[in-house]
């Protein structure tokens, strides 16, 4: 139920923001929004709007957060490498606590995909 409306969740994000000091009358709207959506129970964005908390009526918990260009989030996987040059655009994560976490990057690299594929391929063998 939860990762149903984690799209939800970023689009709140992304559509009203947070500033930095305290909840901004737009960060107390995004989180209503989500707490109405079916199965949700509470929504904390945090004052730097970098990370998302959502707990569902089950008890289950959703924490999506990101970080600054350039940089790869919190806990991102050692064993996963990047291409060497890669230009790190954004970076997140989603905790669904025992369900699991999902990391995504987005890079820029000086390689074709084949290139890309290849690299892959050779640094995730084993």
């Amino acid at each position: 139920m939860l990762r149903a409306i984690a799209g939800l969740m970023i689009v709140a994000v992304a559509a009203f923001g947070a500033t930095a000091c305290g909840k901004s009358a737009s960060e107390k709207a995004a989180e209503e929004i989500v707490k109405s959506a079916p199965g949700v129970k509470d929504v904390n964005i945090d004052k730097n709007g970098k990370s998302v908390k959502i707990t569902g009526k089950n008890g289950d918990q959703l924490e999506i957060s990101g970080a600054e260009d350039g940089k790869l989030v919190d806990g991102w996987p050692k064993d996963i490498p990047l291409p060497d040059g890669a230009k790190i655009t954004s970076s997140g994560k989603m905790d669904a606590g025992t369900t699991g976490k999902t990391f995504t990057v987005t890079a820029t690299v000086k390689m074709s995909p084949s290139e890309i594929l290849d690299f892959y391929k050779s640094e995730l063998t084993g």
